[in-house]
């Protein structure tokens, strides 16, 4: 194993601990910052349900500002009947948290009635997920809400006039055509009789086309069958559901992600004619949960992977190698004198040169490879085949390295130890031991170089 360079005298453990501090706040800022320009309503909840952040919509919507919303008790802040339930909502899923495995997640979403700073009363549909440490400790609750006052007026109206709605069709045509969700009808085959403007948006279509149109023309075949199955579910339970996910088609082809209610229509028999629901696009949604993701798996100094996403893309990559019989490269590549660059010129200098490697990193390999930080000045690159010859990559490599000292406006000077592991899939291994081999090799070559008075490739 490499012999690691002591940076300073603080012990390891609390020395790490800073870090993945650092790390955790980096993080929540970052995610403040998507939440800053977010339409939907995002809160940021300690373990005791004190709030902690509340988004700008958040602050639009109810008029209290974050200082003042600190202040009131959420008993306060809800109606009595929504604070019932969503302290029996926490009681029972915190208790589960605990006693469950750290991947254990919120799944149930919330309707609340909120509290306004002027006294007007809103509806906020709400989701909610745990915020986890390097430890998968759940440290914090992320809500996620919007608001759905206007639909909530709607579905009153339409549950009012359910015995007539057929002779004011015109009257709630106006609320429906008015909502930003798509509202829908359809029989028990599946083809729309009736439906809102936002529908006709949604799918290009125009209003005579849809009529009478089936499911299966705006699905393709993957979500055909879950679409059914849902269906089919409210159809024998009569129970309504919510939160179904799918992908719409539109008329051009394009796919988009959407939620959708489905309640079960009935005659004045009492027997099933059809279909109603209410559909939202959750294309925003959809990319603000990748960027979230993309938090626990991505380096944000550099953009590369991280270790956690380099190990698992990597393994993943390996597990294809084995079935498929190829062989790979694993480059382990280290920065060299990045304790020097921060002593001499400062930390800021040294993240730049960090970040001037990682683009380094790229702009060589290909955009099939895997590339990842490591931690430190560590890298490591899972080459996705073999049909480049390993000297070729350390050429080119060397030649970016070149093209970016002469135009650097620094003194030192890019340089990089590196050793090279080739994974056969007659002999597999674990990324881990892939990993352990590159290292060795690439210290043989940075102990050379040292004995030789420098750091060169």
């Amino acid at each position: 194993m490499k012999k690691k360079e002591k940076e300073d005298s603080t012990p390891p453990k609390p020395r790490i601990r800073r870090k993945a501090e650092k790390l955790l706040e980096d993080s929540e800022e970052l995610y403040h910052l998507l939440a800053d320009h977010m339409k939907d309503l995002v809160w940021l909840l300690d373990l005791n349900l004190n709030i902690k952040y509340i988004s700008p919509s958040v602050e639009k919507l109810t008029g209290y500002n974050l200082n003042e919303i600190q202040n009131i008790t959420l008993e306060k802040l809800l109606s009595k009947t929504s604070f019932d339930k969503a302290m029996k909502f926490f009681s029972a899923e915190m208790t589960k948290a605990l006693a469950a495995p750290d991947d254990y997640v919120l799944k149930r979403s919330l309707e609340l009635e909120l509290n306004c700073r002027d006294g007007c009363m809103i509806w906020t549909e709400n989701t909610f997920s745990f915020i986890r440490d390097e430890h998968r400790k759940p440290v914090s609750i992320l809500c996620e809400g919007r608001d759905i006052t206007d639909r909530r007026r709607a579905e009153k109206a339409l549950r009012e006039s359910e015995a007539w709605h057929r002779r004011s069709e015109e009257r709630y045509r106006n609320i429906l055509d008015n909502m930003e969700e798509a509202y829908y009808e359809v029989d028990l085959k599946g083809d729309l009789t009736f439906f809102n403007a936002t529908a006709v948006t949604n799918l290009g279509y125009s209003n005579d086309e849809m009529m009478g149109m089936n499911f299966r023309k705006y699905v393709d075949k993957e979500n055909e069958q879950k679409v059914f199955e849902a269906f089919h579910r409210v159809f024998v339970t009569g129970e309504p559901s919510k939160g179904v996910d799918w992908e719409l088609i539109s008329k051009n082809g394009e796919k988009k992600p959407i939620e959708s209610s489905i309640s079960l229509m009935k005659d004045a028999n009492g027997n099933p004619v059809g279909f109603r629901g209410i559909i939202r696009d959750i294309t925003e949604r959809k990319r603000t949960e990748e960027q979230i993701r993309l938090l626990a798996i991505v380096d944000t100094l550099t953009g590369l992977f991280n270790r956690r996403g380099f190990i698992t893309l990597a393994e993943q990559q390996l597990k294809t190698a084995y079935r498929t019989e190829k062989k790979q490269l694993l480059f382990f590549i280290d920065l060299d004198g990045l304790k020097v660059i921060n002593d001499t010129y400062g930390h800021d200098e040294g993240d730049h040169a960090l970040q001037k490697t990682a683009m380094i990193l790229k702009q060589t390999f290909r955009e099939s490879d895997i590339i990842g930080r490591l931690g430190g000045d560590e890298f490591a690159v899972l080459v996705v085949d073999d049909d480049e010859l390993q000297k070729n990559i350390l050429k080119r490599l060397k030649e970016r390295i070149k093209e970016e000292s002469t135009v650097s406006d620094v003194s030192y000077k890019i340089s990089m130890s590196i050793g090279v592991a080739e994974y056969d899939p007659s002999r597999p291994c674990k990324v881990e031991e892939l990993m352990l081999e590159a290292d060795r090799l690439m210290y043989i070559q940075k102990k050379e170089k040292k004995q030789a008075g420098g750091y060169h490739i």
